[in-house]
């Protein structure tokens, strides 16, 4: 299975797992997603900061669906 299937639709993933899952280095993700590496690394720790318009993109960039992203603490 590769790692883009390799969460189902019903499952739920944190940030950062999601990320490393697509092979993407912080640099290379926030770049992507057009914020600042110290930006991305403080919505991996604090999920719950993170803007619902923020989440949206890094879920396209990330190329999955929004709820498939944790963005609530657990």
């Amino acid at each position: 299975m590769n790692k883009v299937n390799k969460y189902r639709f019903y499952e739920s993933i944190g940030l950062r797992e999601l990320r490393r899952s697509r092979g993407l280095s912080v640099e290379a993700a926030a770049l992507l997603i057009g914020i600042k590496e110290d930006q991305l690394c403080r919505y991996e720790e604090n999920p719950s900061d993170t803007p619902v318009s923020l989440a949206l993109r890094i879920a396209s960039v990330l190329n999955c669906d929004y709820d498939l992203i944790t963005f609530a603490e657990k």
